[in-house]
């Protein structure tokens, strides 16, 4: 039990530096450390015997959390999940591409695959009027819409008519509200990655929205489990808030 357990310890750890090597300014990544690390410290408490010495009573307890925690997660996980595949089928009035970082050589894979699919619902969809929601963040040389506009240009779409940049977004919650208040309760599409698409779509109805359709976008698989937890993690803290 302690070897499986160090294997699946140093497994994290190693899948935590990778997630660190990306630089997104994201510190998700410390989750994979400090849960790898935990799980060394657990196998060796149970190799030397010490977890036997604790009150059965309380390991009973300790094991029930670590499913109810497992439980909620997987609860969570196949609510983000349901909405993975989905595709507008509809005509909104507007279609709003979730920004995500920025670099100077052009938009992370992430947003690369949101504005590919952006990019071909409108070429079938000419009404449609695009909004790109996105700030500037420390790390980034330019605002998240300014980077979209430049590639969708670039890449021959859309008109300039077709365009809405919103700039001050620092959030997803921030990318919708904004946007809310650019176009009013109107039919939108919102545009993202398949593990996103979920929580997005519910933050679009909290901000006001009462049609809301989803485009989920590819991922990169490698980085799904990761994208995964953080939104799971994401969707607790945002039903947390809706408690206070």
């Amino acid at each position: 039990m302690p070897i499986i357990l160090k294997a699946i310890s140093l497994i994290l750890i190693l899948y935590g530096l990778s997630i660190a090597r990306l630089q997104t300014g994201s510190s998700f990544f410390l989750f994979w450390l400090a849960l790898g690390s935990a799980g060394f410290i657990l196998s060796e408490l149970i190799r030397k015997g010490i977890t036997d010495r604790i009150p059965l009573h309380i390991r009973h307890g300790l094991i029930g959390l670590i499913g109810l925690g497992g439980a909620i997660y997987l609860v969570l996980l196949l609510l983000i999940l349901s909405a993975s595949h989905e595709m507008a089928d509809d005509h909104p009035d507007y279609l709003i591409v979730l920004g995500a970082q920025v670099r100077e050589k052009g938009p992370s894979r992430v947003l690369t695959y949101r504005l590919d699919a952006a990019a071909d619902y409108l070429k079938e969809h000419p009404k449609t009027i695009l909004i790109l929601s996105g700030g500037q963040g420390k790390n980034e040389p330019w605002p998240e819409a300014e980077g979209m506009r430049k590639y969708l240009t670039e890449h021959g779409l859309p008109k300039e008519s077709r365009v809405i940049i919103e700039k001050e977004s620092m959030t997803t919650r921030e990318n919708l509200q904004n946007s809310f208040r650019l176009t009013g309760d109107v039919p939108v599409a919102i545009v993202t990655n398949n593990f996103h698409l979920y929580r997005a779509k519910m933050l679009a109805r909290q901000a006001g929205y009462r049609e809301v359709s989803g485009i989920a976008a590819e991922s990169t698989p490698y980085y799904l489990p990761n994208n995964l937890t953080r939104e799971v993690l994401a969707l607790i803290k945002d039903f947390i808030r809706g408690l206070s």
